[in-house]
């Protein structure tokens, strides 16, 4: 093909750019490795207060099952696993359907609102509440349990929600109606109504 073309570069001209790359490449990488080790450390230990819903629990301290008409005691323990203090915390409690109070005769609850106040970071906050569930036989009650909070330097407001059952055991009364299967028309028919106490009380 004929005579080799000369372009008139050395062999140590291009050893040399070659070099110059990839030292500033490597140079270039060892600096963004020390700068990520240092801003994962930073927030790793503490450097940055990071607010996370995972790290706050809510243990419920209840029956599984109780009679209808008795009275029903649950405890919540809400920890705080963060480390910054929850602010403003509000406790939001939405109740089943036949849930009355115990301290006013008939009066029916249905949604509640509890201030909590403050949350030091890993303390826990204890509240207590108590309801009576009137119901039937094998009837599941459902509450949901909700809190809110808020951070220093921050407007935003969070939440975590957690529900807890309940049957209801058995019934205070027991309802029996006997009544004939078939009638004819215009005939008089008599119906059975018995009533039973199922209560150990009045």
């Amino acid at each position: 093909w004929g005579d080799t073309p000369n372009y008139d570069i050395s062999p140590e001209t291009i050893v040399k750019r070659n070099n110059s790359f990839f030292n500033k490449y490597l140079l270039g990488s060892i600096i963004f490795f020390i700068i990520s080790i240092g801003v994962a450390s930073y927030i790793f230990f503490g450097g940055i207060n990071t607010i996370s819903s995972n790290n706050i629990d809510m243990d419920i301290a209840a029956p599984t099952s109780v009679s209808s008409g008795e009275e029903l005691s649950i405890g919540l323990s809400i920890k705080n696993g963060n480390r910054a203090t929850l602010e403003d915390v509000k406790l939001f409690v939405d109740y089943p359907s036949g849930t009355e109070s115990v301290v006013e005769a008939n009066k029916v609850l249905s949604h509640e609102e509890i201030k909590l106040g403050l949350i030091e970071a890993g303390s826990i906050k204890e509240h207590s509440l108590r309801a009576v569930l009137f119901g039937e036989k094998d009837t599941i009650k459902t509450f949901i349990f909700r809190i809110e909070y808020k951070v220093t330097g921050s407007n935003a407001v969070f939440s975590k929600e957690k529900s807890y059952e309940v049957i209801i055991g058995s019934s205070p009364i027991l309802l029996e109606v006997k009544y004939p299967k078939e009638v004819n028309s215009g005939q008089n028919i008599t119906m059975s109504v018995e009533v039973t106490s199922n209560s150990s009380v009045p």
